[in-house]
């Protein structure tokens, strides 16, 4: 049974949907905000809280802004893209605040995007059919990860990311083959991935199968983003599953050259990647620059320190540090993102970082040289016990903790009892969306 009332929305939730509060029941709302007034239903409660659904907006929230996006109340993607800028910035700002109460340190300003919108350089789409047959490609719809509505344009990215999806569409219809079923194993096309270099416009196309194609539809494929687009590159990749085995992915180069290049510059020094189909590369270009540079404001690197890059990807991190200090050691379990970071390392004359492949908590025990300044940047989880307890005894005189997730960075910071936070500097890398990124510099107290 649906319940419905006139709701006011105080307050926005972690994952970012605003939140009323009726009676003893709380109730999170997709694409609403702090402010507005409501008509909206929900089903099941549990433990007082339920789910809700927007009707309509009686009362705008000062909060907003004219909307940009055609899908902005269906896509899960960008739960702030009706926030006026400087509130997403602000309220940014407040969650870090929050979460760092407790600890005292010098907390600067969110660096805001420019731009804030078009700032990806990476975009993934998916396919799915529904039982009528009926296609879809594009964004998964909030609160319904299982459907995909079809995507027109997205102001995430640039133009070019829309007409090739479009003409991928067209195509897709005309070829007689289905989206993949993950329930049922079956289904050929899974994924449309496009990647661009902001400062080299270099374009890379790449669509996953869970099946091999035949020529004939390949060529197609070609085609369709060809007619559109002049890219440098177009990629099928096969994913190959089979129960009981490790995922193969099994890349085959249908037009131009098998990776793109991106530049990054970074205190007027310039850093050239390559960026395969399978790389990981940060997808704010620009804000990455701003990231790695305030990184090195922070962390006063000097020619005689031994530095830790752990969780480094690529080694993108260390690169940046490299021409500041005597050596860099970096770990990575991607082998993948070691075997890019070694030839990024190569293409620039870098000879003084060495990259490793396996897990921190088991590698960084064995590294030749102690370290005087340790970066980490690691997954969403954060570290593990095992890893702070070996770098406390380490004891660099400073850690540099980047993350893309202030919650558990802020509760792993507390277990590091030696160490004093002086410095925090958030950046906004992903602007309409919840996400953060964060910097805190530790120093060794005893």
């Amino acid at each position: 049974m649906l319940n419905q009332a006139e709701l006011s929305i105080t307050e926005i939730s972690q994952k970012g949907d605003g939140v009323a509060h009726l009676n003893n029941l709380c109730i999170e709302i997709p694409h609403t905000l702090p402010g507005d007034v409501i008509k909206a239903h929900w089903g099941r409660k549990r433990k007082g809280f339920a789910k809700g659904r927007l009707e309509e907006i009686l009362t705008l929230s000062p909060l907003r802004g004219e909307p940009k996006c055609p899908h902005s109340r269906i896509c899960g993607g960008c739960h702030f893209h009706e926030m006026l800028y400087t509130h997403q910035l602000r309220h940014k700002e407040k969650i870090l605040q929050e979460l760092f109460q407790k600890l005292p340190l010098d907390i600067l300003p969110i660096v805001p995007a420019d731009p804030y919108w078009q700032y990806r350089n990476k975009m993934e789409f998916t396919f799915s059919q529904n039982r009528a047959n009926t296609q879809f490609l594009g964004l998964m719809i909030a609160r319904a990860q299982n459907y995909v509505f079809n995507l027109e344009h997205c102001h995430l990215a640039a133009p070019w990311f829309s007409k090739v999806l479009l003409a991928v569409k067209e195509f897709w219809g005309k070829s007689g083959l289905s989206a993949f079923d993950p329930p049922r194993n079956s289904g050929t096309f899974r994924t449309l991935t496009l990647r661009e270099g902001k400062r080299t416009d270099e374009k890379m196309v790449i669509l996953t199968v869970a099946e091999e194609i035949i020529s004939s539809h390949a060529e197609a494929f070609v085609q369709a983003v060809l007619s559109v687009e002049n890219v440098t590159s177009i990629i099928i990749r096969w994913q190959k599953t089979e129960k009981g085995v490790p995922t193969q992915f099994i890349d085959t180069l249908l037009y131009g050259r098998p990776y793109i290049q991106e530049k990054l510059l970074v205190q007027d020094k310039e850093f050239v990647f390559r960026i395969s189909s399978s790389s990981f590369f940060q997808p704010n270009t620009f804000q990455a620059e701003k990231l790695y540079t305030l990184a090195l404001a922070l962390a006063k690197p000097t020619k005689d320190m031994i530095v830790y890059d752990l969780y480094c990807g690529t080694g993108t991190i260390g690169m940046f540090f490299s021409p500041f200090v005597k050596k860099v050691y970096g770990i990575e379990s991607n082998e993948e993102a070691v075997a890019n970071g070694k030839e990024n390392l190569q293409e620039n004359r870098i000879s003084n970082v060495v990259l490793y492949s396996g897990m921190v908590e088991k590698l960084v025990e064995t590294l030749p040289e102690k370290p005087d300044l340790v970066i980490v940047d690691p997954p969403r989880c954060g570290l593990d016990a095992q890893t702070i307890s070996y770098l406390m005894k380490l004891a660099p005189k400073k850690i540099l903790y980047i993350s893309c997730n202030p919650k558990t960075q802020v509760r792993d910071i507390e277990l590091f009892s030696s160490y004093r936070p002086i410095h925090m500097q958030p950046v906004d890398q992903f602007p309409h969306t919840v996400h953060i990124e964060n910097i805190v510099l530790l120093d060794l107290i005893f």
